[in-house]
């Protein structure tokens, strides 16, 4: 049994870097006020000299944080297993907890991945730590956030928007409130589905296939 890790860094990444601009600068409500024939300017947020935080630094982490740092962010991280070294290279700095992510960044991104010691990791009492300026960035697993508390946190002006990819119950419940937001982004867990992503996981499946058959030895079997 093999598989088929990271053919999807650079989409989900990209998504990421998508989310945290279109809620920075608030595109999918000025889009609509525009074609509405509405001419509504105001203050948006640069991220240019802002702080992100990460919170994981797997592929897709190091990935988003050389997005960010390619718009001019300065970026901050957390992970269960630092490593100086990608610090270094992509050129970011570990802090010592997640504590410490939520409260300096002004954009929180999370990259870890689903098990029971991150289920819910971000709940209300890490919300109530970020700046109430603060963006919040999801593109990687819905059960890694207690979503009624970041509706809560955002209704409340706890923090001032959010980005999401991924949800608690996939499709979202039509009713649920976060729908209801004008400081929310979302999008359909969609940010894996490019021609890119796909075409190298196929290749990666065949070339697990074709490695087995001449017997060779891999690093993706399960």
């Amino acid at each position: 049994v093999t598989n088929t890790p990271n053919t999807a860094t650079d989409s989900v990444a990209e998504q990421g870097l998508a989310l945290m601009l279109a809620v920075a600068r608030k595109i999918p409500s000025l889009d609509a006020q525009v074609k509405r024939g509405e001419w509504v300017r105001g203050m948006l947020t640069q991220l240019c000299g802002k702080t992100l935080g990460l919170i994981g630094t797997g592929a897709i982490g190091l990935r988003m944080a050389e997005l960010g740092k390619g718009i001019g962010m300065q970026v901050i991280a957390w992970t269960f297993h630092p490593d100086a070294s990608k610090a270094a290279a992509v050129g970011f700095r570990y802090v010592p907890t997640m504590a410490d992510v939520l409260r300096e960044a002004d954009v929180v991104s999370l990259h870890l991945r689903y098990s029971p010691q991150t289920e819910r990791i971000i709940g209300a009492e890490e919300l109530g730590l970020m700046k109430p300026t603060a963006i919040f960035i999801n593109t990687a697993r819905g059960q890694l956030v207690d979503q009624q508390a970041l509706y809560e946190a955002l209704r409340d002006g706890k923090i001032a928007g959010a980005g999401i990819d991924v949800f608690e119950r996939e499709p979202i419940d039509p009713h649920d409130p976060l729908l209801t937001l004008a400081n929310v982004v979302l999008s359909p867990h969609t940010a894996g589905t490019t021609p890119e992503a796909l075409m190298n996981g196929l290749n990666l499946c065949a070339a697990n296939v074709v490695a087995f058959l001449e017997g060779r030895t891999q690093n993706r079997v399960v």
